[in-house]
């Protein structure tokens, strides 16, 4: 009956302990291997950071210093555009002394509307003033015919905000004048 057995090795045998040892083995050389690739990929993206950051450093600096000269070099640029407005500037008192203009100053009082006229001639010596001597309305008329649609809209606009400041006025005077005829008798 010994015969009819098959004889199997024991289960803790050394083969297999001795695999498993070696599957143990592999397993901590493998695990060793990875630890010590993160800690050097670690150690290289450290210095690499630092590389870039010592880079970004100096980018910072240099953007700074260029945006320091771009300020200086347009806050120069318009120093030097004014000397050319003040040259067009000294040029502006010829055009004033043409007889054209030298005739409508004679003509202008120390009224408000001659005053903003002075003001505006001396802004721009070709702009010209209707004349008009008709009614409002003619006048109105005769304004509208001769502008563009957009500045006769415009001027409109102006006539709408005018009066509204004008009808509050009034409105503030009468208060004023009510108010003050009230308090006389007492």
């Amino acid at each position: 009956m010994e015969d009819d057995h098959i004889l199997l090795p024991p289960t803790g045998s050394t083969g297999q302990q001795a695999r498993n040892s070696c599957s143990r083995g592999t397993a901590y050389t493998v695990f060793s291997l990875l630890g010590v690739l993160l800690l050097a990929g670690q150690a290289v993206t450290v210095y690499f950071v630092y590389q870039h950051d010592n880079q970004i450093t100096k980018l910072t600096k240099n953007t700074q210093q260029l945006k320091l000269d771009s300020l200086t070099s347009s806050i120069s640029k318009n120093v030097q555009r004014s000397g050319p407005k003040m040259a067009i500037a000294n040029v502006m008192p010829l055009a004033l002394n043409e007889p054209e203009f030298l005739q409508m100053e004679s003509k202008l009082t120390n009224s408000t509307e001659d005053q903003v006229k002075r003001l505006l001639l001396r802004e721009n010596p070709t702009r010209t003033f209707p004349q008009l001597k008709s009614n409002f309305l003619e006048n109105m008329g005769n304004l509208k015919i001769r502008m563009a649609y957009n500045e006769w809209k415009e001027f409109e606009t102006w006539m709408h905000k005018w009066l509204i400041f004008q009808i509050a006025q009034k409105q503030n005077t009468e208060e004023k004048g009510i108010a003050g005829h009230t308090e006389a008798p007492v």
